[in-house]
């Protein structure tokens, strides 16, 4: 769940708001009074069962992790590629194009 909701955060909103105004407009055609479409309620009685204050703690914890493995991955390679540029320095241009390919 909480990575769904991470990675729909911004669409989740968006629903609910054109799903309220595609619902105001039936409701001026058809005399209607709901509130939402009837999937929308649905899904909103599904998710209001939901423990959101653990959800939001795991989206939390899940940037944290994504934020910490993009920046220790980009640094431990730049790392990584500076000490074998060293190491290679010695050697023959020829062989390492030859252990690249």
């Amino acid at each position: 769940r909480a990575i769904a909701v991470g990675s729909a955060n911004v669409f989740i909103p968006i629903y609910f708001l054109l799903n309220r105004m595609n619902q105001m407009v039936r409701n001026a055609r058809h005399g209607e009074t709901r509130k939402y479409t009837a999937q929308a309620e649905k899904l909103l009685k599904e998710i209001e069962d939901w423990n959101w204050v653990g959800i939001l703690n795991k989206v939390a914890i899940l940037a944290e992790m994504f934020f910490t493995l993009q920046v220790g991955v980009s640094k431990v390679t730049y790392i990584f590629l500076s000490w074998l540029s060293r190491q290679l320095a010695a050697v023959n241009f020829g062989l390492v194009c030859v252990l690249v390919l």
